[in-house]
Order: structure tokens, then C-alpha cells, then sequence
């Protein structure tokens, strides 16, 4: 046992593998439909159960009106995200690959890749979008948002088919100076921080918008969480052993600036 047997750390660190074990019952009993939440903070009053999110930091699940209090507290907390606001976003985006679809769901995201345009100047997104699976568990993360179809406006499809299409021109560039196309979760990874850096950076020239990587630099964030979602629910040991990351990109003055966060050593080093 490295860490001292009442500091703080160590204390905390035990928590944080606590909420582990609970964030992986808690996701086992939505994809069932049934069974009770282990919740970090029990409520006085019956609640819902998807009013109750995971802390994107330490995994434990908080009501969705208290889960801001406790982010911007919280002891996993990068001080980079002082500015961060979509903890809720964030702790939705991690359950996504988790919450029981109707059957309609998948063809109603290929109905929406279906009609995405292509262009001579960048051929085979369309392709792209319908065979990478992060890419498609982004649309339909953000398909699930936009709720009903009464619920919907015709250009809330436009700009779901508009953050696919995106993604796949940045795994597209990813792609071009490897010998065989490689998918999107790949390149989640610390080994590729740069590669990734770079191509969003050439994206943005290319485009002539600096919006544009900061824009690519939120959806890689959001991928990354889908990703460690994904990886949890199929139970794959290859993904899990993988550097997990936090991507950001802020644009101070100007220039465009990216972070890689690594996340701490697994906890059973203490």
C-alpha cells in the first residue's frame, strides 16, 4: 500500500473505486429496465430514476439539479474545467450507449446518414458515418435528444447529419497517412493525442475557420466518454486496458489550444 493509511488521498481514491463498482451496477440495471440505483446522495421523496446522472469525474450518480454543486467540487476535478458547464450533458453522454432503444432507432439514424450530401471535395463521408461505431453512437446520442418527431424541427436532423459528417472528415484526415483505415476509436487514445491535434488543426485550415477546431475539439470530448461507455458495455478488455482520456481544445486570444488529461493510474496500484 503506497498512500498513507488516513490520508485524504487514499481515502478519496477508495471512493472513487466505490463509485466504479456502483457506476457499473447502475448501468447493468438500465440496460435491464429493473432493479434499484446506488446513488451517492439517497433522495428524501420517490424520483425517477433517469433524473439521476454520473459525475463525468468520479462516476458517482447525483440528481441532475444537484450534480453541478458537486462537479465543480469535486476531488477528481481537473482546475482546467472551471469553465465547464454541461456536467449534466457530459453525465447523459456516458449513459447514452446504456439506455434501452426502440427498435425504429437504428434505421431511423441510417434514414438520416441516408441523406446526407457527399462532395468530389470530400467523397465517402456518407460511408464513413454508416460503418464507424462511434461515429454512429454520436448520432444517435444526439438523435435521442431531440426527443419525438412532434418534437422536432427540420433542421434539428440537418445538424445532426452536420456533426457526423464533421467527424468523419476528421477520422478521414486521420486516416490518410495510414496504410489501412483505421475507426475512430483508435485514435482515443494518448498515442495519438498529436496525430489527432494535427488533423483537427488541418481541418480548420482547410475550412478557414478556427471555429471549426474548437467545434471538432467538443465532439472529440463527447466521442471519448462514448467510447469508455462502449467499451464498458460490451465488456471489452482490449479497449479497457487503452489510456482513457479527457480531450478539450480552448480558443484564448485567438489560438487554438489543446489539453490531454490523462486519468490517474488504476486504483488497485494503492
Amino acid at each position: 500500500m503506497q498512500m498513507s493509511l488516513k490520508s485524504r488521498k487514499r481515502r478519496m481514491e477508495l471512493q472513487k473505486l466505490l463509485n466504479e463498482g456502483n457506476y457499473k451496477h447502475n448501468v447493468e440495471v438500465l440496460q435491464k429496465g429493473e432493479g434499484a440505483l446506488v446513488v451517492c446522495r439517497r433522495p428524501h421523496s420517490s424520483t425517477c430514476a433517469s433524473e439521476y446522472i454520473p459525475c463525468e469525474f468520479c462516476k458517482g450518480f447525483f440528481h441532475e439539479k444537484q450534480l453541478w454543486i458537486h462537479a465543480k467540487s469535486c476531488y477528481f476535478a481537473d482546475n482546467g474545467y472551471d469553465n465547464e458547464k454541461n456536467f449534466v450533458r457530459n453525465g447523459r453522454c456516458m449513459l447514452a450507449p446504456f439506455l434501452r432503444r426502440a427498435d425504429n432507432d437504428e434505421n431511423n439514424l441510417n434514414s438520416v446518414i441516408e441523406k446526407m450530401k457527399e462532395t468530389e471535395k470530400y467523397p465517402g463521408l456518407k460511408e464513413t458515418c454508416f460503418h464507424d461505431e462511434l461515429i454512429r453512437e454520436f448520432g444517435m446520442w444526439l438523435l435521442d435528444k431531440l426527443g419525438n418527431d412532434d418534437e422536432q424541427r427540420r433542421k434539428d436532423l440537418d445538424n445532426v447529419r452536420t456533426k457526423m459528417r464533421s467527424l468523419a472528415r476528421l477520422l478521414s484526415k486521420l486516416n490518410e497517412p495510414k496504410l489501412f483505415a483505421q475507426p475512430l476509436c483508435n485514435f482515443l487514445c494518448a498515442k495519438e493525442f498529436n496525430a489527432v491535434v494535427t488533423a483537427v488543426k488541418s481541418c480548420s485550415k482547410e475550412a478557414d475557420s478556427p471555429q471549426l477546431a474548437l467545434t471538432l475539439g467538443h465532439y472529440i470530448k463527447q466521442v471519448a466518454l462514448l467510447k469508455a461507455s462502449v467499451a464498458l458495455q460490451k465488456d471489452d478488455p482490449t479497449k479497457k486496458k487503452q489510456p482513457m482520456s479527457l480531450w478539450r481544445c480552448i480558443l484564448h486570444n485567438g489560438i487554438l489550444r489543446f489539453q490531454l488529461l490523462p486519468i490517474e493510474e488504476n486504483v488497485s496500484e494503492l
